[in-house]
């Protein structure tokens, strides 16, 4: 943990424009796969429960002067908590007539993209993930065993191949997946994708993939072996309690996790940017009439070359 970083030459008119919020808040957007893709639900507390189908109705057949049978349904609540995210940024006033570039525009983008990561990496493969929030995305597929370790050849489709059978996972399990969060190194192998005779295959779009759009997640936020999760992403529920919000702060000061102060603003004359958000997250498992006793909304599709991954068991779901 650190406490003690600052950025030495910046311009104080420039933090925080009246734009400033709406801006982060798109860079953001844009950085993270599951923002894009999951389903919003706007939270009033710090904990919201989302309605899931838990038990199926059922229907019958009535004979002619027969009776008509009844049936019922159930539904669970699934918690998404509430977590914040968030990050102070100091700055020395001392230098701030001296600043020659315009430190919120320079910082906009990454702040939006490291926030943005954050969410994916916790969303996704469970990275240092609040211990409030259920399990992450693809421990959850895997733990349901819809993994499919890449297998295709050219003359099965190359990547397209493995994506496809990626999708058949999903569908086995009673969902129609809506979209792909893919690690940036699939936009490679897409575009590599050769026939057995060499042709071009999808054009070289890396934007979709079987006709479903694709979200390339921030380097790092879907960790390796894993390239790619298909879903149906309405079953992925983030909550926002409090969007990004931001502060100056030209009082206050700065301690470290044990309390010792390590900058005081008033007495050093520097002013410290203050950005935070709050979410929540969970994912929705409704039972279908497909997998009545279960099934997993996600699969995830894995590069080649996994330790222990043996070619007769490349699909790997649990039936």
């Amino acid at each position: 943990m650190s406490f003690g970083n600052i950025i030495d030459r910046p311009k104080a008119d420039a933090l925080i424009p009246a734009e400033g919020a709406a801006q982060i808040v798109t860079a953001a957007t844009q950085a993270s796969a599951a923002l894009a893709l999951c389903k919003r639900a706007t939270m009033s507390a710090k904990v919201y429960t989302q309605p899931v189908l838990s038990a199926l109705p059922d229907a019958f057949w009535v004979a002619e002067g027969g009776i008509k049978q009844t049936s019922s349904a159930a539904w669970d609540g699934v918690d998404l908590v509430a977590e914040e995210i968030a990050v102070i940024v100091p700055v020395e006033d001392a230098v701030l007539a001296d600043a020659s570039f315009n430190l919120w525009q320079e910082l906009r983008e990454p702040l939006g993209e490291r926030f943005g990561q954050k969410i994916d990496q916790a969303v996704f493969g469970g990275v240092d993930k609040p211990a409030s929030w259920p399990e992450a995305i693809i421990p959850g597929a895997t733990a349901a065993g819809n993994v499919y370790v890449s297998a295709a050849t050219p003359a099965e489709g190359g990547v397209y191949g493995d994506l496809e059978a990626t999708l058949e996972l999903v569908e086995a399990d009673g969902f129609d997946a809506t979209g792909w969060a893919a690690s940036r190194d699939l936009r490679g192998l897409i575009r590599k994708a050769r026939s057995a005779t060499g042709d071009l295959l999808g054009e070289g779009s890396t934007s979709t993939a079987w006709d479903l759009p694709i979200k390339y997640a921030v380097s790092g936020s879907i960790p390796a072996p894993s390239l790619a999760i298909a879903g149906d992403w309405s079953c992925a529920v983030l909550g926002i309690r409090q969007d990004l919000t931001m502060q100056v702060f030209t009082e206050g000061v700065i301690t470290d996790a044990a309390g010792a102060v390590i900058r005081n603003l008033m007495m050093q004359d520097e002013s410290a940017l203050r950005v935070t958000m709050r979410v929540g997250f969970a994912v929705a498992n409704p039972t279908n009439v497909t997998k009545p006793t279960g099934g997993y909304p996600f699969a995830v599709l894995q590069g080649a070359g996994v330790p222990g991954a043996a070619a007769a068991e490349r699909r790997t779901r649990k039936d």
